[in-house]
């Protein structure tokens, strides 16, 4: 995997649109509707217009509408348009089409007097989840004065812009249709004979039929990254999946998490340049054709679900669930190999990443060319500032059960880089340090990639407590290494788990372990939240093999990146750092 600096840039400008997001909702005051007026029941009748279409007209259909105070129903015309009288009605509504197929289509009627329109279509659907961060079937049955009070202008903006975004950058330019809600809308019973909002909708029926992905799917993934976590909410569910754009992109045969596009690349490596240690990469996953930063190009071939080869075999590639890319590579023929990490390129702005944020990673020591197990805690605010103190353990040991982790006063803060990603710059001073590259999955969770000019290496994760895992629960995943010298000397290993019991009280939990295609399994203990919220402890010392034979089991600290279906992994006793790709 070559990772020159040549035509470095980002991908996915798209996604600034949602640079707003934050600061908007706070001026908005988050989430609540406080300060709305109670709707005003109209004596006269309220009347709803609207179209419904999917990029032809969705005609002569059930149309059915809750508003805060009443409800109605009425049926489209041929051209998917409706109009539709509730005597007593009081704006806000939502609205609800049934197709043919039995599936439904949402959209949502707001603002004063005694008229609204509200189209139902695959984008509205979609804003709606985002609104709701839930099934648009499911906010328009309980549509209720709650539901009513929080479709603020505000959040409906910000809704609608995180949708044109992410479609935007999987191609589809919702932008020139305006507001999707209420805006014009003309459909015709062909593909091509309506308005540029419905060319657009027939883009995105295109887009769902070639990618194999399905409106629900994507709604669903909207869902999980409502306005409400894009300002920093935390995501209701750990699942990876994809991000939305990804879902709109074709897949590989053999693995459903890689999707074409580009994908930005972080390669720690001793003695290489900054600009060498990251880059973009290009995958036609249908063909399995892969353009690297330099220009060149290679074929992966398939190697079992979500695995691949390259570099005549000596590369080994696997890919999470949530479409992050691990690779053991060699530029050298084979003499050394590496570990590098690569995820769908995205653009992000400083404001999307405050918050707390735990992280584990190598950190140069001494003598150059060595590395150490590092581990930290620290807080960003919206400018990239660093709190005023942070927790940063790094031990020689590798040992970061017991290791000293003092409090310290960052020195470094982040600062966006026009090619994409941040800088790690030095505070006094400015001196560009390093580069961090964010990545948000399907979940609405964010992970970070750092790489310093040393060599070191990095991945965050949001802080946050740990649940204990559920008895019989089964994992697999595979195991790249990195050790001391940052090299990757082992291949990469595969493991299975299955949670045999649980113990509340000492949060912690057993799991019988087994290497795969192995039927030899080891029992091992875990601990939760250990050494501190957000990380796993496993304990090490001699354990009884399912054939009777003592195993040494290796203590190791582990830190879950949530949505992205990997785990890192600090092992003291071989000096291990180690990402853990769940298999499908």
């Amino acid at each position: 995997m070559n990772t020159s600096n040549r035509h470095r840039g980002g991908h996915g400008a798209a996604l600034t649109a949602l640079t707003a997001i934050t600061a908007a909702l706070t001026a908005c005051g988050g989430g609540g509707g406080g300060g709305t007026p109670a709707p005003t029941p109209q004596a006269q009748g309220l009347t709803l217009t609207g179209t419904a279409a999917t990029g032809v007209a969705v005609g002569s259909r059930p149309v059915d509408a809750r508003c805060s105070t009443g409800s109605g129903s009425t049926t489209t015309g041929t051209d998917g348009s409706y109009s539709l009288s509730i005597d007593g009605a009081a704006l806000p509504c939502a609205l609800r089409v049934t197709l043919a197929d039995g599936t439904a289509l949402h959209g949502l009627a707001v603002g004063s007097g005694n008229s609204a329109r509200a189209n139902l279509t695959t984008a509205t659907e979609l804003v709606l989840a985002g609104l709701a961060g839930r099934d648009p079937a499911a906010y328009y049955g309980g549509f209720d004065a709650t539901a009513a009070a929080a479709a603020t202008p505000a959040r409906l903006a910000l809704a609608q812009a995180a949708v044109v975004a992410a479609l935007k950058e999987a191609g589809i330019d919702l932008s020139p249709a305006g507001d999707l809600l209420a805006g014009p809308l003309t459909s015709g019973a062909t593909p091509g004979s309506g308005n540029a909002y419905d060319s657009a909708l027939d883009r995105l029926r295109q887009a769902l039929a070639a990618s194999g992905s399905t409106l629900a799917a994507l709604a669903a993934t909207v869902a999980n990254s409502s306005v409400d976590v894009l300002a920093g909410g935390t995501p209701a569910s750990s699942a990876p999946t994809l991000p939305a754009a990804q879902l709109l992109r074709p897949a590989a045969a053999n693995c459903g998490a890689l999707r074409s596009g580009n994908y930005r690349v972080v390669a720690p490596a001793e003695g290489s340049t900054l600009a060498d240690k990251t880059g973009l990469l290009n995958i036609d996953a249908t063909t399995l054709q892969v353009t690297y930063t330099d220009g060149s190009t290679g074929t992966w071939v398939a190697n079992g679900p979500c695995r691949y080869l390259d570099n005549a075999g000596r590369d080994d590639v696997v890919v999470s669930p949530a479409g992050v890319v691990v690779v053991r590579y060699t530029n050298d023929g084979g003499l050394t190999h590496r570990l590098g990490l690569g995820f769908p390129a995205q653009a992000h702005t400083l404001a999307e990443l405050a918050g707390t944020w735990n992280n584990l990673g190598l950190g140069a020591t001494t003598p150059p060319g060595t590395y150490g197990a590092t581990s930290a805690r620290f807080t960003l605010d919206g400018t990239g500032s660093l709190g005023a103190a942070a927790l940063f353990c790094s031990n020689a040991s590798w040992s970061l059960r017991s290791a000293d982790c003092p409090t310290v006063v960052p020195g470094v803060a982040l600062r966006a880089n026009a090619d994409g990603g941040f800088d790690s710059v030095d505070v006094p001073g400015g001196g560009v340090g390093g580069r961090v590259f964010a990545y948000r999955a399907g979940n609405g969770d964010l992970m970070a990639v750092g790489v310093d000019d040393d060599g070191s290496f990095h991945v965050w994760t949001h802080e946050r407590r740990n649940a204990l895992p559920a008895v019989g629960t089964v994992s697999t995943s595979w195991s790249v290494y990195l050790d001391a010298q940052a090299r990757s000397t082992l291949g990469v290993g595969a493991t299975t788990n299955t949670i045999v019991s649980v113990d509340t009280a000492a949060q912690s939990w057993v799991r019988s372990q087994a290497d795969v295609g192995s039927a030899v399994t080891r029992p091992e203990t875990l601990f939760a939240n250990n050494p501190r919220d957000g990380f796993t402890l496993r304990s090490g010392g001699p354990a009884t093999a399912s054939n009777g034979s003592t195993v040494n089991v290796n203590e190791f600290t582990a830190l879950t990146l949530r949505g992205m279906g990997m785990t890192a992994l600090i092992v003291p006793g071989p000096r291990l750092f180690v990402l853990a790709p769940s298999q499908p």
